[in-house]
């Protein structure tokens, strides 16, 4: 079985005692999950991972239904991924920022909560 580099809350590679973390199984998906959810599309040069943000919520006026459908998408285009129950964005129109939580089924019935934020 394979293992993914364990990214933090931060988007920095978890360390214990100079070593780097790894994760597998549904602590894998949801650290992939969470990736995903926290970058920009096209920060990652020729690779289709994260999300427009700039162009669907960094707008005068952004279309929250719109962000939500492309989250969805990444999220149903991991084969881990079973089922999502919610995807919540509490939107601060004042500094146009937002918090995301998603919550859904992975790896046969397991239940990941994966979060993010838009600055």
């Amino acid at each position: 079985m394979s293992k993914d580099v364990m990214i933090d809350q931060d988007g920095q590679t978890r360390r214990r005692a100079g070593d780097v973390q790894t994760v597998d199984g549904p602590r894998a998906t949801e650290n992939r999950l969470r990736i995903a959810l926290n970058t920009q599309l096209g920060e990652v040069a020729n690779d289709p991972l994260g999300i427009d943000y700039l162009g669907i919520f960094s707008v005068s006026n952004p279309d929250i239904g719109r962000l939500r459908r492309k989250i969805r998408e990444v999220f149903v285009d991991d084969p881990a991924v079973d089922s999502i129950e919610s995807i919540e964005i509490d939107r601060d129109r004042t500094d146009r920022t937002a918090e995301i939580t998603v919550r859904a089924t992975a790896d046969e019935d397991e239940e990941i909560i994966v979060t993010g934020e838009i600055e």
